[in-house]
């Protein structure tokens, strides 16, 4: 397999940095593994806290659990600077993830260039 080809799913579909890791580029793929693991653990705890909030909401109201009572919970937490925190990190995720694809391709390229044509 191309080193390209490699490095672009491996940093795609498995984890961003992954592929510059794999080629070599060891300092930049774990920066970018620890910047894309961050932001994910930053995910999940944020968007745990907004789940509990919501649900200590619901059962301090004493009502009977209802889409429209969740909805308008949900609507309510969702207004408070977490999200903006899931929001910004969401954002890093994705530019991070864009990059290690397109870095990767670029690093795998030049490998497969200065690899010369492959026989047999």
């Amino acid at each position: 397999m191309k080193h390209a080809l490699k490095a672009v799913l491996l940093s795609a579909l498995v984890l961003p940095g992954l592929g510059q890791y794999v080629l070599g580029r060891r300092r930049r793929g774990a920066v970018l593994i620890g910047i894309v693991l961050t932001a994910l653990i930053v995910i999940v705890v944020q968007a745990t806290r907004i789940a509990l909030g919501i649900l200590s909401r619901l059962e301090a109201g004493g009502t009977a659990l209802d889409m429209p009572a969740i909805t308008a919970a949900a609507h309510d937490a969702m207004q408070g600077t977490g999200s903006a925190s899931i929001q910004a990190m969401l954002v890093l995720l994705v530019v991070c993830w864009l990059f290690a694809i397109v870095d990767a391709y670029r690093i795998g390229h030049a490998l497969d260039r200065a690899a010369g044509p492959r026989h047999g």
